[in-house]
């Protein structure tokens, strides 16, 4: 029942850091993206607009991708220290 318990319990909290690290990566990555984009756009010349939305797009990935690695790295830290805590 605990060894089942534990997978659950490890499972939720993947899922979780995850999904949070993602959402995270997208609100953070979004507007650093667009800021840069301008910023490259500007410094070339071209269209700001388009910059943005470039810079948007590109923002949304690196976040997601930066998010999601945070996540994965937060849910090995809390599924060891749950494991043991609980073997403990």
């Amino acid at each position: 029942m605990a060894n089942g318990f534990g997978l659950l319990l490890s499972g939720i909290v993947w899922i979780a850091c995850i999904v949070l690290g993602a959402g995270f990566g997208i609100l953070v990555g979004k507007p650093a993206g667009m800021l840069l984009g301008w910023m490259v756009a500007n410094s070339l010349d071209e269209n700001l607009v388009k910059g943005g939305r470039i810079g948007q797009q590109l923002g949304r990935f690196v976040g997601v991708a930066v998010g999601v690695g945070a996540g994965v790295y937060a849910a090995v830290h809390i599924t060891a220290y749950v494991l043991q805590t609980v073997h403990s």
